[in-house]
């Protein structure tokens, strides 16, 4: 049996504890990169919580997760609905909510690979 090797399942962080930006190619007309960094626990429960039924979750993870071109309210209002839809999973993607056939074993960590004690 494996012993967890903690750094695999931690989100890249510079000298700073702050997230290190990555960037993705949108899969779109032209291929357009943008710089994004992952959603981390607390901001994934805030946007996705019951409680918050009233907010345009799309546009909260965007405006969270996009780090370059940063985006305005304004911005996202206006911008083409498919060019949303495709930044918020690739940023939902990058922090583990969601797979996709694309995904390499580095992006996300599989549930196979995280195997519970189940003894007493």
């Amino acid at each position: 049996m494996a012993v967890l090797n903690k750094t695999k399942f931690l989100f890249d962080r510079d000298e700073d504890g702050e997230l290190i930006p990555r960037e993705i190619t949108l899969d779109v007309e032209d291929k357009p990169t943008i710089k994004i960094i992952p959603l981390v626990r607390g901001e994934i429960a805030r946007i996705f919580s019951l409680d918050n039924t009233e907010i345009d979750r799309d546009k909260e993870v965007i405006m969270k997760g996009v780090v370059e071109p940063k985006f305005t309210e304004e911005d996202l209002e206006f911008m083409k609905p498919f060019l949303v839809k495709e930044m918020s999973e690739k940023i939902m993607q990058n922090s583990g909510i969601v797979e996709s056939e694309k995904t390499t074993e580095d992006d996300v960590i599989k549930k196979s690979e995280v195997k519970q004690d189940t003894k007493d």
